[in-house]
């Protein structure tokens, strides 16, 4: 069995749940710039007053995209590591993010274009369900 390896240079776009912050109460009546901004993630709510069973919810859905710098391999015993970078599109189609360069083994990053299987059926604050196609 082969060992999956992603294409180098190629960007991988993942469905990702995206929650409105408003940080009002933190903000002057001059700074405009962070109001109603999106960050990546969901929250859950929860289905009895005990906290027992929960859902996840989403106020939209965006993407999270992952570039692929570059592939190496440390040796014959050692798994193949993957560089690359991440970036966000929010909902209203923004894109933001560090450029930051990250690592993790050929597998792992496999996994990373999946969404999991928990937010598979997530709920809309506005109403709704959305399902995510699993990769």
């Amino acid at each position: 069995m082969s060992e999956w390896l992603p294409e180098i240079e190629k960007t991988y776009a993942v469905a990702w749940p995206f929650l409105k912050v408003d940080n009002s109460e933190d903000r002057n009546e001059w700074d405009l710039h962070d109001l109603g901004a999106w960050k990546p993630g969901f929250e859950n709510e929860y289905a009895d007053p005990y906290g027992e069973s929960s859902y996840p919810v989403c106020d939209g859905m965006g993407q999270m995209l992952l570039t692929v710098v570059s592939l190496h391999k440390p040796g014959p015993k050692y798994p193949t590591r993957v560089f690359y970078t991440r970036k966000w599109i929010d909902p209203d189609g923004k894109v933001f993010g560090a450029s930051k360069l990250r690592t993790s083994v050929a597998w792992a990053f496999r996994n990373k274009l999946k969404i999991p299987e928990y937010l598979l059926e997530l709920e809309m604050r506005s109403g709704g369900v959305v399902f995510v196609e699993a990769a």
